[in-house]
């Protein structure tokens, strides 16, 4: 099957970028603790609170892009649609559920 919408690609690329940097902050915010500088962390809760909604508004576009293809947006109608994507979609996808679990 062929990618069924540029939009979908890139809503799924989108999500995945913005949930790297989501991680990313994490991870440095986790560094400080471990190094007791408590103080230093108190900037990194702007940062996740942005990119928390940036990640709530790239979840949307991603439906909306599901459900422009008549896709429903529960897990069962997201896990069949994908088991049928082209291997680029595919691809993406996994990478954000993979993002997703870390």
């Amino acid at each position: 099957m062929a990618t069924p919408a540029p939009q979908l690609n890139l809503a799924i690329a989108n999500e995945a970028q913005v949930l790297k940097s989501f991680i990313a902050v994490l991870e440095e915010e986790q560094k400080l603790l471990i190094n007791g500088n408590a103080d230093a962390v108190l900037p990194l809760l702007e940062q996740k609170t942005g990119l928390v909604a940036e990640l709530g508004a790239a979840g949307q576009q991603r439906d909306a892009a599901l459900g422009a293809l008549g896709i429903t947006t529960t897990k069962e109608g997201t896990e069949a649609f994908f088991n049928t994507a082209d291997e680029t979609l595919r691809n993406v996808w996994s990478e954000l559920l993979s993002l997703a679990q870390q």
